[in-house]
């Protein structure tokens, strides 16, 4: 036998049953839902943070390779003005 409640719901002015067993039911999954929720949400916060930090970490990386490549094309410019300056100097002989 379940136990129910007439309640006024006043935003349509009439009566409705409600049963008190099933909205008890209802109002524990939902609960449990919501923490669920709230839980995945904080798991996915931090692994956006994770994700965050792996980003600067990359960020870093890629810079310390453009400063190489940086410098290896100002060496290969000075090594090839270089090279053309002897070969200019010994044709010119």
């Amino acid at each position: 036998m379940t136990h129910g409640v007439l309640k006024n719901v006043l935003s349509c002015g009439y009566w409705q049953w409600e049963d008190e067993e099933y909205s008890e039911s209802f109002v524990g999954e939902l609960m449990s839902s919501l923490d669920a929720f709230k839980n995945e949400i904080a798991d996915l916060k931090n692994e956006r943070d994770t994700l965050k930090e792996e980003i600067v970490v990359l960020q870093g990386i890629n810079q310390a390779e453009m400063n190489k490549v940086l410098k290896m094309r100002v060496f290969m410019m000075i090594s090839w003005v270089l090279f053309v300056g002897f070969v200019a100097a010994s044709i010119m002989k």
